[in-house]
């Protein structure tokens, strides 16, 4: 569709532009040979304005769009509130070059593999959401609402998760390298075979998490709640540990030094190594074995 459209009516233009994207970008008919609305550049008055609208609304009557035309975009300049905005609206200013998102609302939707790399979404709500596959790479999670959240494979690299909430979220396979989770709530999350090299875990819950095969080569560990905590496999290299309360934690296969994988590199479930933990610091580590 060619869509030519003029300046709106100062009082207006949210107006106007909501109308002429919805020209720019949908047809109003399913038929592509049953032709579409033009807008010539004059139609910029307030009176012109209201005419398109409503030559576009008899047709919306027709339209199997109808309900997606119905979404205004986000302006250029100016986005609607976050709380307000539904998906679309959010995807929208996300291409228009907008990253500050705090606060919106979408629980109990499915947003596999969306791309909000670098999106500051603080206080933001996805209680149990599908964001499997997801890039959210640098993105600013802080206290966010992540409760039985879905993020298989999710790309969190260097994301800011501090005191979000994230019990019972599945985090099997994300890559969270270098991310801030200090303080974060992650009882019995799924944390299986995820990348958590270099991440900021102090002061974090991880109580009864599922961290098997898991990497923390690097990790700050330090007074954070693991007790409970099923660590069979995980790669601890380097970590930091002071201060973690480790009760009743399960440690089958750990292994705190470089090389091959623990499942490789240990064989016997019961053996621990007594130089295995040469480069650790395991100062009032509290643990039962």
């Amino acid at each position: 569709m060619i869509v030519a459209c003029g300046k709106a009516a100062r009082h207006n233009s949210d107006y106007y532009l909501y109308v002429g994207h919805v020209l720019e970008t949908l047809p109003l008919s399913p038929d592509p040979s049953a032709g579409h609305i033009r807008v010539h550049p004059g139609y910029s008055s307030l009176r012109n304005v209201n005419l398109c609208y409503i030559g576009l609304m008899k047709r919306l009557d027709r339209s199997p769009h109808a309900s997606a035309l119905l979404t205004p975009p986000c302006p250029d300049r100016y986005p609607p509130a976050p709380r307000s905005m539904n998906i679309g609206q959010l995807l929208s200013c996300y291409a228009q070059g907008h990253r500050h998102f705090p606060g919106v609302d979408y629980p109990h939707q499915d947003l596999s593999e969306i791309n909000l790399t670098g999106a500051s979404l603080e206080a933001a709500n996805f209680t149990c959401t599908n964001l499997s596959l997801s890039q959210l790479t640098q993105a600013n999670l802080h206290a966010a609402h992540l409760t039985g959240v879905n993020l298989w494979r999710a790309n969190l690299r260097e994301a800011v998760l501090t005191q979000a909430q994230l019990d019972g979220a599945v985090l099997i396979c994300a890559i969270l390298t270098r991310a801030n989770l200090q303080r974060a709530i992650l009882s019995r999350a799924e944390l299986r075979l995820a990348n958590l090299q270099g991440a900021n875990l102090r002061g974090a819950d991880l109580r009864e998490a599922d961290l098997r095969y898991a990497d923390l080569r690097g990790a700050d560990l330090r007074d954070t709640q693991c007790q409970g905590v099923d660590l069979t496999c995980a790669r601890l290299a380097g970590a930091q540990l002071e201060g973690t309360n480790l009760h009743r934690a399960v440690l089958d296969r750990v292994s705190f030094e470089e090389g091959l994988h623990p499942a490789c590199a240990v064989p016997n479930a019961n053996d621990l190594r007594p130089n295995a933990v040469a480069n650790v610091n395991l100062d009032r580590v509290k643990a039962s074995l």
